[in-house]
This record gives structure tokens, sequence and C-alpha cells, in this order.
């Protein structure tokens, strides 16, 4: 019995996280809640006509008593988003998918994931900082990560536990400058740094869905 909980906790887990993919967009005014202040609405489209194509991987594993997904912080020399806390991902090329792209692109900044299963997709966010349309791509795996980090990509490996996503006393705002221009965005306070922006978006609106579901704390 002791060697089939865990196949049968991540089946559980993949029926929940497949259950709240497949659940309607969450509303404009519930999204905009985790969105930057001079956001005005951009990242819920429509998208510009000359917006590139991207993906992400939103990627979950197993530890004893919870489920973490991967984040990455970004290197300063980076010519967008910089310093950052993100996802892997990146462009997709031609002829690729976004499962694809996002896969690809957690290889190549982190190695390999493992065996790893794609559940489904998120909603598209703009990112209008860097001029990309982004899909969300989630996925999980029952293998323990074994991080070879890019130096040219990733100043540091994060895990963003899902209690912790779920915590609502973690949840603060800061001020961004932006030459003459200063505003405020909501984040998430994760290991000392703060997660905003489209990545906190993502993990918001993944948060609200499996929420909907069934309270994770």
């Amino acid at each position: 019995m002791d060697g089939e909980r865990p196949i049968e906790r991540a089946r559980q887990f993949r029926e929940r996280l497949a259950r709240a993919l497949a659940l309607l967009p969450v509303s404009t005014s519930l999204r905009a809640q985790y969105a930057p202040e001079l956001s005005y609405g951009r990242h819920f489209g429509p998208p510009l006509t000359d917006m590139r194509q991207g993906a992400v991987l939103v990627l979950f594993h197993p530890t004893p008593t919870d489920w973490n997904v991967t984040l990455t912080v970004r290197t300063s020399h980076l010519s967008a988003h910089a310093g950052q806390v993100s996802f892997p991902g990146g462009r997709i090329e031609s002829g690729e998918s976004p499962e694809q792209a996002a896969l690809r692109e957690y290889k190549e900044e982190l190695g390999s994931p493992g065996v790893c299963e794609t559940i489904g997709r998120l909603p598209d966010v703009s990112v209008y900082a860097s001029n990309f349309l982004v899909t969300p791509v989630v996925a999980m795996t029952m293998d323990k990560p074994l991080y070879q980090p890019n130096a040219n990509e990733v100043a540091d490996v994060m895990e963003l536990p899902l209690a912790v996503l779920a915590d609502r006393s973690r949840r603060g705002q800061h001020e961004i400058v932006r030459g003459p221009l200063r505003f405020h965005t909501p984040h998430l306070q994760v290991a000392g740094r703060n997660v905003w922006g489209a990545t906190w978006i993502i993990l918001g609106e993944l948060l609200d869905r499996l929420e909907l579901l069934e309270p994770l704390v």
C-alpha cells in the first residue's frame, strides 16, 4: 500500500489541476488584482498585432507534504525583466507548439525536467514590457528536480509550495520606479523576494481556479 500512495496522490493532484484548467476564465476584475497599477487592463487583451508568441512552463513536483512549482530569478544583465522572478520560458519558434516551446526553454534554462506530463494551459497573458503574448503551460512530474541553471539566464532557482501561494499574509505591494514613472504593484513574497507582474498574474489565476474547487489551506 505504501508504494501506491504516491501514485494515488499524483492521480488526485493531476485530476484537480485538469479540472481547474478546464474552468471558464476568471473574470477580468478578479484577475486584475494581481496586475501592476499601470496595466490598465492591458494584460488581459486584446493583444497588439505585432506581439511575439511566447510560452512558460508552470511545472509542479511533489514534496513529502505539498506540491512545489519551479521559479527562476533572471540574471541582472538580461535586456528584459532583469532580476525578476519568472517561470522558465521564452519565444515560441517556428513550427513549435506552446508545450514544445515551454519544455525546450525549461531545458535550456534549468536542464532536463525529468519525465513530465503537460496537463493544460492557462489563458494567455500580454506582457507589454517585452511585447510578448505568453501562453502558460501547466505540467507535473514525479521526478526530483536536478537543476542545472544556465548562468547566462538564471541567477537563482526558487521552489514555491502551494501552501505558500495560498498564504494571504505573504501578499503585499511595492513601488516600481521606471525613469520618471512611479507606480505600485501587488506581489507575493517568497523567500525574501517579491513575485510580481506576469508571473504573479499567472500564479494568481491558477490559485483562483484551484480554490474554486477546494480551499488549499
